[in-house]
């Protein structure tokens, strides 16, 4: 043999355990190692007389890969990426017997020390009994039982008040719970808080949002109207409007004719004589109401008005001897007739010479007719 450098290498002892060699530089020219060579303090005999040693030590192949984790040797992580195969071999001549012996390569770790199983994001060492976290490699080229990387877990997200989480059960860290609030409600946010927090590392979630009431406005009462509830409503509940004695909620059919919708076409089942607004206006999630009944008068209108004995009314139509026509108006306006009488009568005392047609629909009491006597002197 030429002269060579340190060879480390291993090769099967016994029982598929690993052992290292170390081939200190010799000058063995033609030599045949014999089939001794390789266990601890043995020698290799050549046929002229030249004794070579060799040095056995037991090593441990590469650790396994980790699933979700990897494997440090000496603060370097291993690559464990190599093709199968590649390892070189040293081959040594045994009489008519050819050994081969596998060199050490990179990643092979010397007995008693010790490898570190670290594991990727979201995932930690698990917690079985008699397995380790850095486990040594023993002196028989085994390794110690090592964890295995588990899943990290956040217990189910507590949902806010007035909302719900999905999912409800335990998230694995990485993945979000979404907040959602029912119905009247809407998100509030505080500094990092999230509609989506994320389960995180230490088992703990970002910070999520809360749920707080929708509020309208206090609803603006029509003219000649009033609301209850006067105050704040929240998203979900109505208002209920009242109109003022004498008026009414206006109909579809009070408004133009320019504004009527197209009945039965464009909304099945609306009919002329339908409220133009809701008598009671819901407030939406949106903070805003339902569109809301506006308040018009009711009119009143009053009978015909008879006309006094020896006597006339007068309105808007001119003079009528026997009685005004019916249907003067005493609500929203107030119409009024003037009382006279004929040649040789005069109003009495009692009443009023312009009567008007009031609210309730009655006439106001007007004056009759009275002769007119003179006194005998």
């Amino acid at each position: 043999m030429k002269k060579a450098k340190q060879l480390k290498g291993y090769f099967d002892v016994s029982a598929n355990h690993f052992a290292s060699v170390d081939l200190s530089p010799v000058v063995c020219p033609g030599a045949k190692m014999s089939v001794s060579c390789g266990y601890t303090s043995m020698s290799c005999q050549q046929t002229r007389g030249v004794r070579v040693h060799l040095h056995v030590e037991v090593v441990c192949p590469p650790y396994p890969a980790v699933a979700h984790g990897s494997v440090w040797y000496k603060g370097k992580k291993l690559n464990h990426t190599a093709l199968a195969g590649s390892r070189h071999y040293m081959e040594m001549q045994a009489g008519r017997t050819l050994m081969r012996m596998p060199l050490a390569a990179e990643g092979d770790v010397k007995t008693c020390d010790k490898v570190e199983i670290k594991c990727d994001a979201h995932y930690e060492l698990g917690a079985r009994e008699n397995a380790y976290r850095d486990p040594y490699c023993l002196e028989n080229g085994e390794y110690e039982e090592g964890q295995e990387c588990v899943p990290i877990y956040c217990d189910a997200y507590q949902p806010p008040a007035n909302g719900d989480v999905w999912p409800s059960g335990k998230v694995m860290a990485g993945d979000r719970v979404v907040i959602t609030c029912a119905d009247g409600y809407k998100a509030f946010y505080t500094k990092g808080s999230r509609k989506n927090p994320k389960c995180q590392d230490s088992r703990t979630y970002q910070p999520g949002i809360t749920c707080v009431p929708i509020m309208c406005a206090p609803f603006q009462a029509p003219a000649h109207g009033s609301v209850v509830p006067s105050g704040k409503v929240q998203a979900g509940n109505r208002v209920t409007i009242t109109c003022d004695f004498g008026y009414r909620a206006m109909e579809l059919r009070d408004r133009p004719p320019a504004q009527w919708p197209r009945f039965n076409r464009w909304r099945p089942g609306l009919m002329p004589s339908d409220l133009a607004g809701s008598a009671t206006p819901l407030c939406l999630n949106s903070a805003t109401y339902e569109e809301g009944i506006t308040c018009v008068p009711v009119p009143v209108q009053c009978a015909a008005y008879p006309a006094p004995a020896h006597g006339s009314v007068w309105g808007p139509g001119g003079e009528y001897k026997v009685a005004s026509p019916a249907g003067l108006e005493g609500w929203p306006t107030q119409q009024s007739l003037f009382i006279t009488c004929d040649s040789g009568y005069r109003l009495s005392e009692h009443g009023r010479q312009t009567v008007r047609c009031l609210r309730s629909g009655q006439w106001e009491t007007g004056k009759t007719c009275v002769p007119i006597m003179c006194q005998v002197t």
